[in-house]
């Protein structure tokens, strides 16, 4: 704790020294010199940090394509160490391991792009398609306003 008054730390390290508090027994002294940033924040109000909730959400949360990557290679990394080592050892087997499950996730991701690619292509289209419409439209109006402005002037 900190006093303002030396006399009353004093007194307070006197009288506390020993005590029982929650089942703990104090050991009470005064520091003359204490360090600059020891009641640092001492005026502040005590917030509970929830460590597992924090832990858990950090675990849990959406993993960034650099992690990802990193964690995909790491797997490839073992793997590959590990068919190298049963070669060492002469052990003939073949196991599909995570290329193959690489190869079938490109391979339903393309196909994902592929399927929206087409249908960025069948928008654009139709897109186009009203636009050519909107103009079409625009030059008969303005094909019937001239025909029309030709009647009248002869």
């Amino acid at each position: 704790m900190e006093f303002e008054e030396k006399s009353v730390a004093e007194t307070a390290a006197k009288t506390m020294q020993g005590y029982i508090l929650f089942g703990r027994q104090l050991d009470c002294h005064l520091v003359e010199n204490a360090h600059k940033e020891t009641f640092k924040n001492g005026n502040r109000d005590w917030k509970f940090i929830p460590n597992q909730v924090k832990f858990r959400n950090e675990k849990n949360r959406e993993k960034t394509n650099d992690e990802k990557a990193a964690k995909v290679k790491g797997l490839l990394q073992k793997e590959k160490e590990k068919r190298d080592r049963l070669k060492e050892l002469g052990i003939k087997y073949e196991f599909t391991g995570y290329v193959s499950m690489i190869i079938i996730v490109i391979f339903i991701y393309s196909l994902e792009l592929l399927r929206h690619s087409k249908q960025l292509c069948k928008r654009k289209l139709r897109n186009k398609l009203n636009k050519r419409q909107q103009q079409d439209q625009i030059k008969r109006k303005l094909n019937e306003n001239n025909q029309s402005m030709y009647r009248r002037i002869y």
